[in-house]
């Protein structure tokens, strides 16, 4: 039995719509996995950093630039970011090619 071009899948999406919808969570993905590498990048270099102030060693202080390096690695990594997104999503999507989403800039 043929079906149809406009036919609907088991998830009630058509076959076009549930290509765009897995590319724009893999996109998703992808600009997420850059945010945790950047983050991990700022925690590991101010782990460098000597701590010779009065409050840089309390719970509170460490909390706060924690919070500080994840705001920041989400800034950095919005629009073009490093590329790493980008080159994660040209390898995992199998099309070789970066979507626009990854070249435009916030």
């Amino acid at each position: 039995m043929m079906e149809s071009a406009n036919s609907v899948t088991t998830n009630g999406k058509i076959p076009s719509q549930h290509t765009d919808l897995k590319g724009a969570k893999l996109r998703k993905a992808c600009a997420e996995f850059e945010s945790l590498l950047v983050h991990y990048i700022f925690k590991a270099g101010r782990g460098t950093l000597p701590g010779n102030g009065v409050f840089d060693n309390t719970n509170e202080s460490k909390l706060y630039k924690s919070m500080m390096d994840e705001q920041m690695a989400v800034c950095v990594s919005k629009g073009k970011g490093l590329g790493v997104g980008a080159l994660l999503y040209s390898q995992l999507s199998g099309k070789g090619e970066v979507p626009d989403s990854f070249r435009e800039s916030a």
